[in-house]
């Protein structure tokens, strides 16, 4: 597959080929590999520098999307070693039932008290205003 992509990867006559090259891809090439082995291989480019040449004949990321789509959507090998247990009807484990705790009359009057809020009235506001 290596090979095909690379042999893809600096000819365009092969483009009509892709659909029949995708399908070949083996399932512990990551999408990390393929660019690694497309970039490899890619012709050089001196004759023009240009950054946008007027040639047909590049390759662009639209030709590779679908190969790094289907890639990218497979399930990981860790994913499968773990499936059975996502797959459980009682993933997440249930809860364990809380215990409610009675307060004791001694704790509760060792309890810190929190002071209660002041509210005023408009009218005692307007007063200390004009004092």
């Amino acid at each position: 597959f290596t090979t095909l992509l690379a042999e893809f990867a600096q000819h365009r006559e092969l483009d009509p080929y892709l659909d029949t090259l995708w399908p070949l891809c083996p399932a512990d090439l990551t999408a990390s590999d393929i660019l690694m082995v497309v970039l490899q291989h890619l012709p050089c480019s001196q004759e023009n520098p240009l950054p946008f040449s007027s040639e047909r004949n590049q390759l662009t990321v639209g030709l590779l999307k679908p190969l790094l789509q289907r890639v990218v959507q497979r399930p990981c090998v860790q994913d499968e070693m773990y499936s059975d247990a996502l797959q459980s009807p009682t993933f997440p484990p249930p809860t364990p039932p809380r215990e409610h705790k009675i307060p004791s009359k001694a704790m509760a009057d060792n309890a810190p008290q929190v002071p209660k809020a002041r509210t005023s009235s408009p009218s005692a506001l307007v007063q200390g205003d004009t004092a």
